[in-house]
């Protein structure tokens, strides 16, 4: 699949409308400059797909309800699905990114597997992880970053068995991420996560 710049289509509920992947491969991949000057900002959206990415060039300005990151060049960030998010250039900056953007079911396959319900389901429905941002001073974010980046590469270069290279590369990143916020997921709240998120994204249109 050929990697595209990212146009955004929402609805008046800020979701995201436009199809990631195809039913047999639900995976997308992208190329964004967001950059002030131009207004090229991302605007406030939420989808249902898992969103990675790392920042090339610049500094991107990352937020979520309740959250801001600076994620500079060199850095990535996993944004949890279903998570309102908006982004933009660092002042007098033009950022550019890579990210990748996958239903859960790419990694997790059968809701009612084993790697769904141990390991894919509980990251996606944990309030307490919409956004981890992979900084280059722990050794295993690092390591997380190089596996969005061996993915995009396997996802642009699109030779002849592409598709398990990437969820291969995926699945890497989503044990890095699990294994070490093991101690998040197993505490995770009670409370639906579709209204945990559905209170962020009525808390913000109401303040906006």
């Amino acid at each position: 699949m050929a990697v595209k710049p990212c146009p955004l289509t929402i609805d008046h509920h800020n979701r995201e409308t436009a199809n990631r992947g195809t039913p047999m491969f639900p995976c997308g991949g992208y190329i964004t400059t967001v950059d002030n000057d131009l207004c090229q900002d991302i605007p406030w959206h939420w989808h249902d797909e898992i969103e990675v990415l790392v920042v090339n060039t610049g500094t991107l300005l990352l937020e979520v309800v309740g959250q801001k990151h600076e994620i500079r060049s060199g850095e990535g960030a996993f944004i949890n699905a279903g998570v309102l998010q908006s982004a933009k250039a660092a002042s007098d900056n033009t950022c550019e990114l890579q990210s990748l953007v996958f239903h859960p079911n790419l990694i997790a396959g059968a809701t009612e597997n084993a790697i769904a319900q141990r390991y894919v389901i509980p990251l996606v429905e944990c309030c307490t992880l919409p956004v981890i941002h992979f900084k280059r001073t722990y050794p295993w974010q690092c390591l997380a970053v190089q596996a969005i980046i061996d993915a995009f590469n396997l996802f642009e270069a699109e030779e002849y068995g592409y598709e398990l290279q990437v969820r291969e590369a995926l699945s890497h990143l989503w044990l890095l991420m699990i294994q070490n916020n093991e101690g998040l997921l197993t505490k995770s709240t009670s409370i639906s996560v579709d209204m945990s998120r559905m209170k962020d994204m009525l808390a913000f249109i109401h303040h906006s």
